[in-house]
């Protein structure tokens, strides 16, 4: 991931990267979040178990297995769409299936710190 960067600081380089000059050739203007904007990303997700590597700044991400019942049901469920022609309704179908899959024995999500 590297070093925070202030997108300030991002914005002044490229503008100097295309030949110009900050503040005199191109504005920086300051608006403010946005809505649907982020303040900070989240490297993990809530059903993930965070574990330790050997090395400091990596850390294993793991979740529980999809369980494969479900997902027989849900693949039978978009080959009968696919054989039906239903285009649409093959790709909400997909798009369900990886949004929100059926895991296996999904807990409460465990953190560990390296220290």
């Amino acid at each position: 991931m590297g070093e925070p960067v202030k997108i300030v600081d991002l914005a002044r380089r490229m503008i100097e990267l295309s030949g110009k000059e900050p503040d005199r050739d191109i504005a920086i203007e300051f608006t403010g979040i946005r809505a649907g904007e982020k303040v900070h990303e989240e490297l993990f997700g809530p059903e993930e178990t965070i574990a330790a590597t050997p090395h400091p700044k990596i850390l294993r991400a793991s979740r529980p297995p999809v369980d494969p019942a479900w997902l027989d049901e849900e693949l039978a469920e978009l080959e009968r769409l696919v054989e039906a022609g239903d285009t649409l309704e093959v790709v909400a179908k997909l798009g369900q299936i990886t949004r929100e899959p059926k895991r296996v024995g999904a807990g409460a999500p465990q953190e560990v710190t390296n220290s």
